[in-house]
């Protein structure tokens, strides 16, 4: 998908599941409330900062892993824990919420097809022990 798309898709969601209160109804901090749609919008390119950066030190196969299902939900689920910590939102809704923009962004580029994380080329690869 276009860079921008995901840029779209993450503002949507944002907009879609405003920074809720904790459950002792105290508002979130404005820095929170402030912060909430940039930290969705970069929560769903997750994706692709993983290649990026694993392009850029040498990991092999780094498309493999920044697009891998399990890599984003398990990251889904530490960047949700993290934002609940840092801004009091309940702590089950900041790890849909992230898991959601992770594996969505997955889903976008599934459709498109573009960084699909089981194409043909990486299945036959080392990564998994098959060769062509």
């Amino acid at each position: 998908m276009p860079v921008v798309g995901h840029a779209f898709a993450g503002l949507a969601t944002a907009m879609q599941f405003a920074p809720a209160s904790a459950h002792d109804r105290r508002q979130p901090t404005s820095a929170a409330s402030a912060l909430w749609a940039p930290a969705v919008v970069a929560t769903s390119y997750f994706p692709d900062i993983v290649t990026q950066l694993g392009g850029a030190l040498g990991v092999s196969y780094s498309n493999f892993y920044g697009q891998h299902p399990a890599v984003g939900l398990a990251a889904g689920i530490v960047l949700g824990a993290a934002w609940s910590r840092f801004t009091g939102t309940p702590v089950m809704r900041a790890m849909a919420i992230a898991v959601g923009c992770i594996l969505g962004h997955d889903l976008l580029d599934d459709i498109q097809g573009t960084d699909w994380a089981w194409n043909f080329r990486i299945v036959q690869s080392p990564v998994l022990g098959l060769s062509p």
